[in-house]
């Protein structure tokens, strides 16, 4: 038996000590994605599936850690043009202006990619943007790290 015959999908997992607070902040910069909270009918549900795309195919896994002895997640998402891909982050960076999201480099100068760790759940949260870039290996992308410090990677090809 090969994996590569019968691998059908990659499901990244994230973390967040505080789910409902994570999932109203993908409700408000990912509201193209299908926000599933379980159990359903739980005030405080403990795990979540953001998703978007033909037979979920972008699909992201969120499970509560309270004690916060997991890894925080990270992924890529490709998108089909780099038209799209330029009217997201332009339609995200219209939220940063509203001030729901920090951009890289506004206000966090020691910024190096990937938080080291989440912020208490009773702190300050900030989320953060990076800048639209072309990359030497084919990309143009940029990333959202979330509240927690998930981080997803937005790119589409160049050569598109």
């Amino acid at each position: 038996m090969s994996l590569t015959t019968h691998a059908v999908k990659i499901i990244p997992f994230f973390t967040t000590p505080h789910l409902s607070s994570l999932l109203a902040f993908y409700r408000i910069y990912l509201p193209d994605f299908t926000i599933s909270a379980h159990p359903a009918d739980s005030p405080e549900p403990t795990f979540a599936s953001i998703a978007a795309g033909p037979g979920a195919a972008a699909n992201i896994y969120i499970l509560q850690d309270t004690a916060q002895q997991r890894a925080r997640g990270s992924c890529m998402l490709m998108l089909d043009s780099l038209g799209i891909l330029g009217e997201f982050h332009a339609r995200l960076g219209a939220a940063a202006a509203q001030g729901g999201l920090l951009r890289r480099g506004d206000a966090v100068e020691d910024w190096i990619g990937m938080p080291s760790a989440a912020p208490a759940t009773d702190g300050p949260q900030i989320a953060v943007l990076g800048p639209l870039e072309d990359k030497p290996w084919g990309y143009r992308q940029f990333d959202l790290v979330d509240l927690h410090g998930n981080m997803i990677v937005f790119f589409a090809f160049l050569d598109e």
